[in-house]
């Protein structure tokens, strides 16, 4: 799914394998080939997550007013401060770039490069379907 695709205003991102640190004293997101990012993924979890936060719970109801905290505050802070703190980001999306070039995708079982034909990833060399390619830069 693409985010164009997302019709609810809320979307959740999944971002696995990917390595979280610090940039110039900025949070920074790492990817590696094997970081997937799934949007609104249809995952029994997911569809729980979001089912509970459109559900009022007694925990919200005792849990201290949330704190707003400009982006400067959170790059000069200690980072170890925040361990076990529960976020709820929201982003507004102002433009998806489509069929950018600053990637490329990759079989998964050879480092072969791939194009999509038909609307489906394959590698001609290991002759398979490639439902979620590598991505190399």
């Amino acid at each position: 799914m693409t985010l164009r695709m997302a019709k609810q205003q809320e979307v959740i991102v999944l971002i696995s394998a990917a390595k979280i640190g610090l940039y110039e004293g900025a949070p920074n997101l790492t990817n590696y080939p094997a970081t997937r990012i799934h949007i609104n993924p249809s995952h029994h979890c997911i569809l729980e997550l979001q089912k509970s936060l459109k559900e009022p719970t007694s925990e919200a109801a005792m849990s201290p007013p949330p704190e707003d905290v400009n982006y400067p505050t959170i790059e000069s802070a200690n980072l170890s401060t925040f361990l076990q703190t529960r976020v709820n980001c929201k982003v507004k999306v102002t433009k998806v770039k489509e069929g950018s070039s600053w990637f490329y995708a990759v079989c998964t079982k050879c480092p072969k490069k791939i194009l999509r034909d038909q609307g489906v990833f394959k590698c001609t060399d290991c002759n398979r379907i490639i439902p979620y390619p590598d991505k190399r830069y």
